[in-house]
This record gives C-alpha cells, sequence and structure tokens, in this order.
C-alpha cells in the first residue's frame, strides 16, 4: 500500500523551508510520497491576511514541478468552511482507499492539538510524524509520547511565510527564500504590472 504523507498549510507563499521539511520527511521514514494540501484559511488564524488563493496554488505547483514524489492538492477548496484536518484527513481515506494517509506536523502544533476538532480521531485512525520546531510551551512533551506520534530528527528551520512576505513588501531580495522559479515567476508579475 502506498503511504502519503499530508503536509497541510496556507501556503502563504511557500518558501523553501517547506520542501526542505518534505524532503526530510521522504528521506527519514517510510512515506512514499508528500502530498502538498493548501488551505484556503486556517480555523486557527482567523486574522491572517492571505495573499489571492489561486497566487498561492500556483506558487506551490512552481515549486513542486521538478520533484516526482511531490504532489499538490486543493481538496479543501473543494470543500465547505471551516476546513478540519480530520473532515480532509477522511475525504482522503475515502477516496483514495488503497493508500495509507500520515499526517505531517510541525512540533508547535502539538501545544494546540488537544483543539483540534477530533482529535481523538485523528490520533486513533492516522499516523503523525512531527518535525522539530522552536516550542516554548512544555505542553507538547504528554502529546509527543503517543504512540501514533513519531518525532523525526531534523535541523530546526526558522524559515517563514511571514518573513518572506515582509520581504516581498520590503522590495528585498527573496532569492534564498523560495526556489528559482518562484523568483521568476514573481518577477514576470511584478513586470507585467509595472508595464
Amino acid at each position: 500500500m502506498e503511504k502519503i504523507g499530508l503536509l497541510f498549510g496556507s501556503f502563504n507563499p511557500i518558501h523553501i523551508g517547506h520542501i526542505e521539511i518534505a524532503k526530510t520527511f521522504l528521506a527519514k521514514t517510510d512515506l512514499n510520497k508528500i502530498w502538498f494540501i493548501v488551505t484556503p484559511k486556517n480555523p486557527f488564524k482567523s486574522n491572517q491576511i492571505l495573499m489571492n488563493s489561486k497566487l498561492r496554488l500556483d506558487l506551490v505547483k512552481i515549486a513542486l514541478k521538478k520533484y516526482k514524489n511531490f504532489s499538490i492538492s486543493d481538496i479543501e477548496f473543494k470543500m465547505k468552511s471551516p476546513y478540519y484536518t480530520i473532515n480532509t484527513l477522511n475525504k482522503f481515506k475515502k477516496t483514495y482507499p488503497l493508500k495509507s494517509f500520515h499526517l505531517l506536523i510541525g512540533e508547535d502544533n502539538l501545544i494546540n492539538f488537544k483543539k483540534w476538532k477530533n482529535y481523538e480521531d485523528i490520533l486513533k485512525f492516522y499516523k503523525i510524524y512531527v518535525y522539530p520546531r522552536k516550542v516554548n510551551d512544555e505542553t507538547k512533551n504528554n502529546l509527543i509520547k503517543h504512540p501514533s506520534l513519531t518525532k523525526i530528527s531534523s535541523p530546526k528551520n526558522n524559515m517563514s511565510s511571514t518573513i518572506l512576505r515582509r520581504a516581498l513588501l520590503n522590495g528585498e531580495s527573496i532569492e534564498k527564500m523560495v526556489p528559482p522559479e518562484i523568483v521568476k515567476y514573481i518577477n514576470e508579475i511584478k513586470s507585467i504590472k509595472s508595464g
């Protein structure tokens, strides 16, 4: 059975940190592929200012184009709001019964994990791989020992979409933050708008 890792995010926008995390999951687990699940709106980030949905999707497609084991999914754009992880997981399970799905999350998500809708079902029916993130809250330690969770070793990546958006707004170089294809695409958009 093919094992798929699901990496959820608003990807607002995607950056090299996302890609490096996905590479780490492929290298250090038994997963066959990683699917990037672009979410229209995170229920926990109701005040988040999002880039245009089509642009976010386009940027993820461009960033992943050269990786044969990475795919993009816009499944949540076809679902009703709010976009709860359990609903999406169950949708995948029903749509692709011959595949095994695993949730990929950052360690920082464990702080609020018990606030997720039907989090007990996620723990019961799905395996979760956790990558290290800077976390100050010790409450995550209760969950990290759960048998459904596996923490992988990985260099901590401090790259964030917030830093990337700030650089874009300030007209700063983003070449070290995103794949070259993204830089080219953004520069093309800028030239069209300025022309």
